[in-house]
Protein backbone atom coordinates (compact mmCIF):
# COMPACT_ATOMS: atom_id res chain seq x y z
CA UNK A 1 0.00 0.00 0.00
CA UNK A 2 1.78 3.40 -0.96
CA UNK A 3 0.29 6.13 1.54
CA UNK A 4 1.44 9.41 0.05
CA UNK A 5 1.63 13.13 1.89
CA UNK A 6 -1.83 13.59 1.16
CA UNK A 7 -2.19 16.56 3.58
CA UNK A 8 0.30 18.36 1.88
CA UNK A 9 -0.86 17.48 -1.44
CA UNK A 10 -4.06 18.72 -0.52
CA UNK A 11 -3.06 21.76 1.24
CA UNK A 12 -1.31 22.46 -1.82
CA UNK A 13 -4.10 21.62 -4.20
CA UNK A 14 -6.55 24.47 -5.47
CA UNK A 15 -9.63 23.06 -6.07
CA UNK A 16 -11.59 25.64 -9.03
CA UNK A 17 -15.01 24.31 -10.32
CA UNK A 18 -14.28 25.54 -13.65
CA UNK A 19 -16.67 28.03 -15.12
CA UNK A 20 -18.08 26.17 -17.42
CA UNK A 21 -19.32 23.55 -15.38
CA UNK A 22 -16.62 21.02 -16.37
CA UNK A 23 -14.08 19.19 -14.27
CA UNK A 24 -12.61 20.97 -11.54
CA UNK A 25 -8.87 22.03 -12.18
CA UNK A 26 -6.27 20.83 -8.72
CA UNK A 27 -2.63 21.43 -8.75
CA UNK A 28 -1.54 18.46 -10.73
CA UNK A 29 2.51 19.05 -10.02
CA UNK A 30 2.02 18.30 -6.39
CA UNK A 31 0.03 14.73 -7.37
CA UNK A 32 2.60 13.94 -9.74
CA UNK A 33 5.95 15.31 -7.63
CA UNK A 34 4.63 13.20 -4.49
CA UNK A 35 3.92 9.87 -6.89
CA UNK A 36 7.49 10.03 -7.76
CA UNK A 37 8.97 10.82 -3.99
CA UNK A 38 6.94 7.74 -2.76
CA UNK A 39 7.57 4.91 -5.73
CA UNK A 40 11.03 5.74 -6.01
CA UNK A 41 10.93 5.11 -1.76
CA UNK A 42 9.72 1.84 -2.86
CA UNK A 43 11.45 0.41 -5.87
CA UNK A 44 14.67 2.95 -5.60
CA UNK A 45 16.22 5.24 -8.19
CA UNK A 46 15.60 2.68 -10.81
CA UNK A 47 12.18 3.63 -11.68
CA UNK A 48 11.40 5.33 -14.64
CA UNK A 49 8.55 7.34 -13.12
CA UNK A 50 9.41 10.91 -13.55
CA UNK A 51 7.36 13.86 -12.41
CA UNK A 52 7.16 15.28 -16.06
CA UNK A 53 6.06 11.32 -17.65
CA UNK A 54 2.99 11.71 -14.95
CA UNK A 55 2.25 15.52 -15.92
CA UNK A 56 2.02 14.19 -19.85
CA UNK A 57 -0.40 11.89 -18.94
CA UNK A 58 -2.41 13.90 -16.14
CA UNK A 59 -2.61 16.50 -19.05
CA UNK A 60 -4.00 14.20 -21.59
CA UNK A 61 -6.48 13.25 -19.24
CA UNK A 62 -7.36 16.51 -18.27
CA UNK A 63 -7.82 17.69 -22.37
CA UNK A 64 -10.03 14.43 -22.48
CA UNK A 65 -11.58 15.40 -19.31
CA UNK A 66 -12.63 18.86 -20.83
CA UNK A 67 -13.79 17.53 -24.34
CA UNK A 68 -16.50 14.33 -22.69
CA UNK A 69 -17.36 16.20 -19.29
CA UNK A 70 -20.51 16.64 -20.61
CA UNK A 71 -21.13 13.18 -21.26
CA UNK A 72 -20.98 11.71 -17.86
CA UNK A 73 -23.89 11.81 -15.40
CA UNK A 74 -23.71 13.91 -12.58
CA UNK A 75 -23.92 10.87 -10.55
CA UNK A 76 -20.41 9.43 -11.99
CA UNK A 77 -19.14 12.71 -11.86
CA UNK A 78 -19.91 12.82 -8.19
CA UNK A 79 -18.77 9.78 -7.53
CA UNK A 80 -15.14 9.64 -9.56
CA UNK A 81 -14.23 13.14 -8.64
CA UNK A 82 -13.63 13.54 -4.94
CA UNK A 83 -10.68 15.88 -5.13
CA UNK A 84 -10.30 16.12 -1.09
CA UNK A 85 -11.20 12.86 -0.25
CA UNK A 86 -8.44 10.86 -3.00
CA UNK A 87 -5.13 12.05 -3.90
CA UNK A 88 -6.40 14.12 -7.42
CA UNK A 89 -5.65 12.74 -10.27
CA UNK A 90 -6.79 13.25 -14.02
CA UNK A 91 -6.00 10.21 -14.96
CA UNK A 92 -7.91 7.97 -12.28
CA UNK A 93 -11.03 10.55 -12.08
CA UNK A 94 -11.17 9.64 -16.48
CA UNK A 95 -10.72 6.02 -15.77
CA UNK A 96 -13.26 5.81 -13.17
CA UNK A 97 -15.55 7.67 -15.48
CA UNK A 98 -15.14 5.99 -18.21
CA UNK A 99 -15.29 2.51 -16.52
CA UNK A 100 -18.78 3.76 -14.96
CA UNK A 101 -20.36 5.11 -18.29
CA UNK A 102 -18.85 1.26 -20.00
CA UNK A 103 -20.64 -0.57 -17.08
CA UNK A 104 -24.19 1.45 -17.24
CA UNK A 105 -23.85 1.08 -21.34
CA UNK A 106 -23.08 -2.67 -20.83
CA UNK A 107 -25.94 -3.53 -18.44
CA UNK A 108 -28.31 -1.52 -20.48
CA UNK A 109 -27.78 -3.92 -23.35
CA UNK A 110 -27.86 -6.96 -21.13
CA UNK A 111 -31.15 -5.63 -20.00
CA UNK A 112 -32.51 -4.82 -23.51
CA UNK A 113 -31.81 -8.42 -24.72
CA UNK A 114 -33.29 -10.02 -21.85
CA UNK A 115 -31.18 -12.03 -19.82
CA UNK A 116 -27.50 -11.96 -20.52
CA UNK A 117 -25.90 -15.15 -22.66
CA UNK A 118 -24.09 -17.35 -20.05
CA UNK A 119 -20.67 -15.99 -19.41
CA UNK A 120 -21.42 -12.43 -20.69
CA UNK A 121 -21.42 -10.48 -17.34
CA UNK A 122 -18.08 -12.07 -16.30
CA UNK A 123 -16.86 -10.57 -19.54
CA UNK A 124 -17.79 -7.20 -18.86
CA UNK A 125 -16.74 -7.26 -15.43
CA UNK A 126 -13.04 -8.84 -16.81
CA UNK A 127 -13.24 -5.87 -19.24
CA UNK A 128 -13.64 -3.24 -16.70
CA UNK A 129 -11.46 -4.94 -14.45
CA UNK A 130 -8.50 -5.07 -16.76
CA UNK A 131 -9.55 -1.41 -18.08
CA UNK A 132 -8.83 0.00 -14.48
CA UNK A 133 -6.07 -2.71 -13.60
CA UNK A 134 -4.08 -1.33 -16.96
CA UNK A 135 -5.44 2.39 -16.84
CA UNK A 136 -6.59 4.16 -19.20
CA UNK A 137 -3.64 3.82 -22.25
CA UNK A 138 -4.63 0.50 -22.27
CA UNK A 139 -8.83 0.98 -22.61
CA UNK A 140 -7.46 3.34 -25.32
CA UNK A 141 -4.60 1.56 -26.86
CA UNK A 142 -7.02 -1.55 -27.52
CA UNK A 143 -10.32 -1.01 -27.04
CA UNK A 144 -12.92 -2.94 -24.70
CA UNK A 145 -12.75 -6.58 -25.32
CA UNK A 146 -15.50 -7.86 -27.09
CA UNK A 147 -16.78 -11.63 -26.78
CA UNK A 148 -15.89 -12.82 -30.39
CA UNK A 149 -12.24 -11.54 -29.82
CA UNK A 150 -12.15 -13.21 -26.75
CA UNK A 151 -13.60 -16.87 -27.56
CA UNK A 152 -10.71 -16.66 -30.28
CA UNK A 153 -8.10 -15.30 -27.78
CA UNK A 154 -9.11 -18.37 -25.41
CA UNK A 155 -9.38 -21.33 -28.38
CA UNK A 156 -6.40 -20.50 -29.81
CA UNK A 157 -4.46 -21.26 -26.03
Amino acid sequence: MITLPLGSILASTLVLAAASGGPPKVNIEATCRASEIEIKKLFGNDSKVTTSGCLMQENAAWDELVKTWATFTPADRTQCVQPRRYMPSYVEWLTCLETSKDLRRIRAQERSRGAAPKGARKLAQLTIELQIENGLEASRKFGPVTSASTTRGLRSR
